[in-house]
């Protein structure tokens, strides 16, 4: 039951790392985008009222958000996204919509920067969000049952808590020195490095979040099967 606890979070890592191309394979639809950012004099008030001007003259399907880690670029960001049925399609509507939101900026050539991206991403519609989360889920009940397995499997072979901790702790081992310190790498700093820089760590911390509850049904597996005092003193 131990390996099959394993294999199970085997199967959670690919599946965690393609968490966010599986639901793109059920959308239709495409979005270009462009990063704005104010200097100087430009405030946020003036970002979004220029991008209310703008849209009013654009049949573009337009939305603006704020950026979701303002801390990164230190100053006001947020993304204009142009939704359209092909990546032609949004990139073309998206060209007038920024002429037209620097146009309506107050003294844009000194206050507002506006930085195209390169390519286009999928449009998330509520089946892809759907999947998406279905993913997600089956992720966490894949990874949560390989400990739940582990714990057990170990608990039937008889082991006491000292060995049901150590086999808990088993996947941690493995997946830390599996995914920074490979044995085939000829620089591990620069593996270890490309590893964290991946996002490869949140599988990790996402593991040891769900370990308190193997922790607790490590405490009540063994507080079951340790003898009483009274058991004890007869025996």
């Amino acid at each position: 039951m131990g390996l099959a606890g394993l294999g199970l979070l085997v199967l959670a890592f690919p599946l965690w790392k393609a968490r966010d191309f599986i639901p793109t394979l059920a959308t239709k639809r495409v979005v270009a985008f462009a990063r704005l950012s104010t200097l100087h004099d430009g405030t946020e008030l003036q970002l979004q009222r220029a991008f209310a001007a703008a849209k009013m003259s654009s049949p573009a399907e337009a939305t603006l958000e704020p950026d979701r880690n303002p801390a990164l670029h230190g100053r006001v960001t947020y993304y204009l996204f142009v939704t359209a049925d092909t990546p032609a399609q949004a990139r073309v509507e998206l060209v007038p919509l920024m002429d037209a939101l620097r146009a309506a900026f107050p003294s844009a050539e000194n206050n507002l920067v506006v930085t195209p991206g390169n390519s286009t991403i999928p449009a998330p519609n509520h089946l892809s969000q759907g999947i998406s989360f279905g993913v997600q889920a089956a992720v966490f009940f894949m990874m949560l049952g390989s400990q739940l397995l582990i714990v057990i499997g170990a608990h039937w072979e008889g082991m006491h808590r000292a060995g049901l901790f150590a086999a808990l702790a088993t996947p941690f081992i493995i997946l830390i020195k599996s995914l920074f310190f490979p044995d085939d790498s000829d620089d591990v700093l620069a593996h270890f490095q490309f590893a964290a820089s991946q996002g490869e760590w949140k599988f990790a911390l996402l593991l040891l979040a769900l370990t308190p509850v193997s922790v607790i049904l490590i405490l009540w597996l063994t507080s079951r099967s340790r003898p009483t005092v009274g058991q004890r003193r007869r025996a």
